[in-house]
């Protein structure tokens, strides 16, 4: 019932940014429901999963649900706070089994306090919050069928819910931890493009043309904002992934990637433009990225398993068994 709430969620208008799956070989494949964390990595992991919001230390392994699904709905993404004090988070539901409701919400990361800070009933869809470096303000995906109709990138402040527009467009993004740029998947006629936008000047660069991939997704700053990550697949479409390098080890999931999209590999781009370089090849369907506060590793997450990999590139170690449908993100 939550995967078709998702879709419906998605031709709606709102975007659902995961719904993947990650590629990669591992040698520890967790068992259900029990993660593993491969040695060294550190700081928190936030993602959504069955419906609900969890975290995960690293260095012990706990994995712990934040928020609880609703019952006819789901956390569809989440961010760490600047400080990783608070977390904010987007949630859709069919309240009453009759009411779609959106609604924004900051959290303490201990969950004990909650601040409502955009809600509508049967009208405009939230998605996508995402922080301003000075922790006052949040980057949001809004859109509307109704009498208004509106798709749009918005900057709302936390306190007084007062909003400015700042993309009259819609499509995966970030902004970079300093607050300068924001990067957006732009999607067109001619394929997809990756876009950077100088916050102060407005000024646009195309940092990945038009025409290099047919699909770009979870576009990501890394954290000193020299490059971006993302994940991308090419404009020759195929109905059926190959057989990915970890296929022995999950057959299962061999499966399921088949019954998906175009499969994506994971790329990474110099914010100043260039050739993007391909980090690793997961034939995966619309991955979730996160990469972690030191820039060496990036945790992926799609339905079937959330998973790291290294920046530089190499094999996948899968964390978690299943994964999740939504987001992810990494913080101290």
């Amino acid at each position: 019932m939550r995967r078709i709430l998702s879709l419906v969620i998605v031709g709606l208008g709102l975007l659902a940014p995961a719904c993947s799956l990650t590629g990669g070989s591992s040698t520890d494949t967790p068992p259900p429901n029990a993660p593993i964390v491969p040695p060294g990595l550190t700081g928190r992991l936030l993602y959504t999963r069955n419906g609900g919001l969890w975290t995960l230390r690293l260095e012990t392994g706990q994995a712990t649900q934040i928020v609880a699904a609703p019952e006819l709905g789901q956390v569809t993404s989440a961010r760490w706070s600047p400080d990783g004090t608070r977390l904010a988070y987007a949630l859709a539901e069919v309240r009453d089994r009759r009411i779609p409701v959106s609604e924004i919400y900051v959290l303490s990361a201990d969950g004990e306090r909650r601040e409502k800070v955009l809600a509508s009933e049967g009208g405009a869809l939230f998605q996508s919050p995402t922080w301003a470096p000075d922790g006052n303000q949040l980057f949001v995906v809004r859109t509307s069928t109704g009498a208004e109709r509106l798709r749009r990138i918005e900057r709302i402040d936390i306190a007084t819910e007062r909003s400015e527009p700042v993309l009259e467009e819609v499509g995966p993004f970030d902004v970079d931890r300093d607050g300068r740029w924001l990067v957006l998947a732009r999607a067109s006629t001619l394929g997809m493009s990756l876009i950077v936008l100088n916050l102060a000047s407005r000024e646009e660069r195309v940092v990945v043309a038009e025409r290099q991939f047919e699909i770009i997704t979870a576009p990501r700053f890394e954290p000193r904002s020299q490059a971006i990550v993302f994940s991308a697949g090419g404009l020759i479409a195929r109905r059926e992934a190959p057989a990915p390098p970890w296929a022995s080890l999950w057959p299962a999931l061999t499966r399921s990637v088949q019954a998906h999209g175009l499969p994506q590999d994971l790329y990474s781009v110099p914010i100043a433009g260039g050739s993007p370089r391909r980090v690793a090849q997961m034939a995966a369907d619309d991955p979730a990225l996160a990469p972690s506060p030191d820039g060496g590793h990036i945790a992926i997450l799609s339905p079937d398993a959330l998973a790291t990999i290294p920046m530089a590139g190499g094999p996948a170690a899968a964390v978690l068994v299943p994964g999740g449908f939504g987001s992810v993100d990494w913080a101290r």
